[in-house]
């Protein structure tokens, strides 16, 4: 261009350096690893990694990710009534993870969430208080561990009164059997499931709040157009097996 007059061209642009496009798209890479349990540099981002670092990395990947996800749930719940109604529940884990930490979840009356207190042997206790004997609940607890493992327990009825305990033991779905997709969801979430048609899914949200608690077939779409972007939890059951699964809405 030809400026006449003595005029002079001034850019009014900003460069990527300014604008820090280079270090937000650095920060997306290593957000989405972080909602996915994976060392960044297993999704090719090798700026932090060394030579004395790669292995220890992957070795944590395989202890915190891997193995967490791919065993089962194993745990023992016990509810005890005192006269006016108090309920306290006792969950105990019998899976060995590092850093275990137990929440119970009342959901009775909507969804309420309480940490639970720790009483030493992977056993974990709570009083929930305003319920009557002879009151239907329902009970279920969360477990979480280091790493960003996550384990909830099917919902349980309990009847205020009755002293009872129950044992479960969990196996995982094979990889195969359950088909999540797509992922991120935008609109609408696909889950197939292999060999049966009667399923009972729950989807929490990274806060906690129950999302759908439903029976499914073999295969069922999940309108998510209306839910907020961000991490939920899909928990497949069907019979004794059972599937978590994360996924992401955009």
């Amino acid at each position: 261009a030809v400026l006449e007059e003595g005029m002079k061209y001034t850019p009014i642009g900003i460069s990527p350096e300014q604008a820090q496009f280079l270090e937000t798209r650095k920060f997306q890479i290593n957000e989405i690893a972080r909602i996915f349990r994976v060392p960044p540099h297993m999704v090719g981002d090798l700026e932090k990694s060394s030579f004395s670092n790669i292995e220890q990395q992957s070795l944590e990947f395989v202890k915190y990710t891997l193995d967490p996800e791919g065993s089962g749930i194993a745990y023992r719940l016990s509810f005890e009534s005192a006269a006016n109604g108090d309920v306290t529940v006792t969950a105990e884990s019998l899976t060995d993870v590092i850093g275990l930490v137990a929440f119970v979840r009342d959901l009775t009356n909507g969804f309420t969430e309480m940490q639970m207190q720790e009483a030493g042997d992977k056993k974990f206790t709570y009083t929930l208080t305003g319920h009557s004997v002879g009151e239907a609940i329902k009970v279920a607890c969360k477990f979480a561990w280091a790493g960003g493992g996550i384990g909830v327990t099917a919902p349980f009825t309990y009847v205020v009164g009755d002293n009872c305990n129950s044992s479960m033991v969990e196996r995982e779905f094979a990889d195969s059997d359950v088909r999540v997709y797509p992922v991120p969801a935008s609109d609408c979430l696909h889950i197939d499931i292999a060999g049966t048609d009667h399923n009972h899914i729950y989807i929490w949200s990274a806060d906690g709040s129950l999302m759908l608690d439903s029976q499914v077939g073999a295969s069922t779409t999940v309108n998510v157009s209306h839910w907020h972007p961000g991490v939920y939890f899909l928990r497949v059951e069907s019979g004794n097996a059972v599937c978590v699964e994360r996924f992401v809405k955009r």
